[in-house]
């Protein structure tokens, strides 16, 4: 979808939750600055957060606050699910092909394990997971979804240890906690044959820099993006990193000279980290406060959820009562199993759901707040976080920077604009450009 994104051919990204776009803060971050590159935009479907310089703010704020409640919440979830680990009962989650869940334990399914004892047998007698994968599509043996299987699903079944006997929970094993389906020897033979079938390391990557104002960053001139690149010193051999306007990529002219990486993301960074003064700290806190008990008060994320839970509950007791009375009992035992895992799941969205807006105080904001005042700013992350958070948007000059923030005086506002200009000196290596902010002729 990211790479879709670069044709320019969609222009909305329509997301169930903003915590349902990436596995974490990070990622989300660089993926939607990559999207808003690219004119893009997310839009949650159950949460109303304005794309104004205040819904920025909020949106950033409450991730971070939103995270540290949750990982409170999921302590608690996780003890249950410690006392089910410890007596080799199911936790949750996907179920596994070859066996049942009866009263939360796991019993072999004399119809699906027959297909792990097929699929182990065909490896260790020399068939390579392509092969496998295509007896048993051509054979019509589905997967547990009940789709056709994969290649991923013939490497997880391959190293999965609870098909030999092993229970496993948060990194520990316990032997014979499920009935085992293969002898622990096949199990070992087939793991020493995937080690040896691994293809050999492969050539270290270079990383790539990652640039933090490509995605705020304009080019005062022409309006184009400036994006990130680098080159290699002629003398030495030495790599430098700099921004540059994205017209010279189009080959055309633009008056924006090239300028260091480094010297620019330093400057924002001391800038942006002074406007955060303890005032503009505890109007930002009031203002967050308010707007989550505005949130709390309103949200029908979770009544949805809440009613779709009781919907569930009710088919489940119908199905009670018609196993009762003896109609179509593996039938119903087998929709009693997926009812079962619907609800836990729909519990645990409730429980997200429930922490999306906390209850705070100005206090707890305001130590929040703090944490962007004490970071490190020599860490990426934290650098990445502020930027994210505070900087709307960075006009270049040749002569001066224009910087363009989310908030002024405490309080959310349209762009707050500070000016100020700054000399950043060209390279080491790289011919200087005759004039500019800190510009310098590109490498050949």
């Amino acid at each position: 979808m990211i790479l879709d994104s670069c044709a320019k051919t969609f222009e909305y990204v329509i997301i169930y939750k903003t915590d349902r776009f990436a596995r974490n803060r990070s990622d989300s971050a660089r993926y939607k600055a990559r999207l808003k590159m690219n004119n893009v935009k997310v839009i949650s479907a159950m949460e109303n957060i304005s794309d104004d310089p205040s819904g920025i703010l909020l949106e950033a704020l409450l991730e971070g606050i939103a995270e540290h409640f949750s990982a409170n919440l999921s302590q608690n979830v996780k003890r249950g699910m410690d006392a089910n680990a410890a007596q080799c009962l199911c936790t949750g989650g996907n179920r596994t092909l070859g066996y049942k869940i009866i009263d939360k334990r796991y019993v072999v399914d004399p119809e699906t394990a027959p297909v792990i004892k097929t699929i182990f047998d065909m490896y260790v007698k020399g068939s390579t997971p392509p092969q496998i994968l295509e007896y048993l599509n051509t054979n019509h043996i589905k997967s547990i979804t009940g789709r056709e299987f994969s290649k991923n699903n013939i490497y997880y079944i391959l190293s999965n240890k609870r098909y030999a006997g092993y229970y496993t929970y948060k990194g520990t094993e316990v032997k014979d906690g499920v009935p085992a389906i293969i002898s622990e020897e096949l199990f070992n033979k087939t793991q020493s044959i995937m080690a040896k079938n691994k293809k050999a390391p492969a050539r270290a990557k270079a990383v790539d820099e990652k640039y933090l104002l490509s995605s705020v960053m304009k080019c005062g001139y022409c309006g184009r993006n400036v994006t990130g690149i680098s080159g290699t010193s002629k003398s030495g051999g030495k790599k430098h990193f700099y921004y540059r306007c994205s017209s010279h990529s189009k080959r055309e002219k633009c008056e924006l000279k090239s300028f260091r990486k480094k010297e620019i993301e330093d400057l924002i960074v001391m800038k942006t980290l002074k406007m955060l003064t303890p005032a503009r700290i505890d109007g930002i806190s009031k203002k967050i406060v308010a707007l989550c008990k505005m949130a709390r008060d309103n949200r029908s994320g979770l009544r949805m959820l809440e009613n779709k839970l009781k919907e569930l509950k009710k088919e489940e007791k119908n199905l009670l009562k018609a196993l009762k009375s003896g109609k179509a009992q593996q039938i119903i035992l087998d929709e009693l199993d997926t009812l079962s895992h619907q609800q836990k799941d729909i519990e645990l969205e409730i429980a997200r759901e429930s922490t999306k807006y906390p209850l705070l105080t100005v206090e707890m904001v305001k130590t929040f707040m703090n944490r962007f005042v004490h970071g490190d700013i020599d860490d990426f992350y934290f650098r990445e976080k502020l930027i994210e958070t505070f900087v709307n948007k960075i006009e270049v000059f040749n002569d001066k920077i224009t910087v363009s923030y989310n908030v002024q005086d405490g309080y959310f506002v349209d762009y707050s604009t500070i000016c100020f200009s700054s000399k950043l000196a060209g390279a080491e290596g790289l011919e200087p450009s005759a004039r500019g902010f800190g510009g310098y002729a590109a490498p050949s």
